[in-house]
C-alpha cells in the first residue's frame, strides 16, 4: 500500500514576545520550582528525562498572571479568524521542565482550538523549540 501526503491544510504558527519577558520570566522559573518542590516526582506523560506537572497551572492563583496572558493571546489570535465575539476560551497548562537530552513524544490534544507553547527559558541553540 502506497500512502501519498498531501499539505492542503497547512498549520499556522503564531508567536509573541512579552515586553516585559525578563522579568516576568524570573518570577515565572521562581513558581515553577517552588512548584516542582511540592511534587518531585511530577507526572510521567509526554516528557521524557524531565519533569512535567500535573495540568493545574489554570486552578493556581500563583500562576494567574500567565493564564491571563495565554488567554489574551487567544482571545487575539480569536479575532484575527473571525471567531465569534464574545467566544469563551478554556485551558489547561502544565509545565515541563526539560535539562538537556529531554524531549516530549509525540502527542496530541483533543478537542482543542489551539495548543500553545510558552517558553520561560531557552538556551538557544542547545535546546530545540517548536
Amino acid at each position: 500500500m502506497q500512502i501519498i501526503p498531501q499539505a492542503l491544510f497547512p498549520s499556522m504558527v503564531w508567536s509573541t514576545l512579552f515586553d516585559d519577558r525578563e522579568a516576568f520570566n524570573a518570577m515565572l522559573l521562581e513558581r515553577i520550582y517552588r512548584l516542582r518542590e511540592s511534587d518531585p516526582r511530577g507526572i510521567i506523560k509526554t516528557n521524557v528525562k524531565g519533569w512535567q506537572s500535573p495540568n493545574i497551572l489554570q486552578d493556581l492563583p500563583e500562576f494567574n498572571d500567565i493564564n491571563l496572558r495565554i488567554l489574551q493571546v487567544c482571545d487575539k489570535i480569536g479575532e484575527s479568524l473571525k471567531f465569534n465575539q464574545n467566544f469563551e476560551f478554556r485551558h489547561q497548562a502544565w509545565v515541563n521542565l526539560s535539562p538537556p537530552g529531554a524531549f516530549n513524544k509525540l502527542h496530541f490534544h483533543p478537542n482543542c482550538h489551539f495548543s500553545g507553547v510558552y517558553y520561560v527559558s531557552l538556551k538557544a541553540p542547545e535546546c530545540g523549540s517548536i
